[in-house]
């Protein structure tokens, strides 16, 4: 629950870069959304340049790539196993004058 979440941005589908990055030293797990690829680490500062190295070798087109901490929705989807979902209704609605 506390590790670092690296995202990777590509040019087209990120799924044939999942088994490079999941081969990276210290990549916990690698999820795939379209053309972003979430990569949990334990060490994100350490494994952020292995993971741009693999992706350049597997030649994806690297939009851009972040590091950042966990947010609460990575900390529930690791322990429920899905999103959180924030649900709107009528009553949520300001009244207008």
């Amino acid at each position: 629950m506390g590790a670092d979440v690296i995202v990777a941005r590509v040019d087209g589908d990120a799924s044939g870069a999942v088994d490079a990055v999941r081969a990276v030293e210290g990549v916990k797990d690698v999820e795939v959304h379209g053309n972003e690829l979430l990569v949990t680490t334990s060490a994100g500062s350490a494994t952020i340049s292995p993971v741009a190295v693999a992706l350049s070798q597997c030649e994806a087109s690297v939009r851009d790539l972040t590091l950042r901490t966990p947010t609460l929705d990575d900390v529930f989807l690791e322990l429920t196993g899905s999103r959180i979902e924030i649900l709107s209704t009528a009553g949520d609605e300001e009244a207008s004058p």
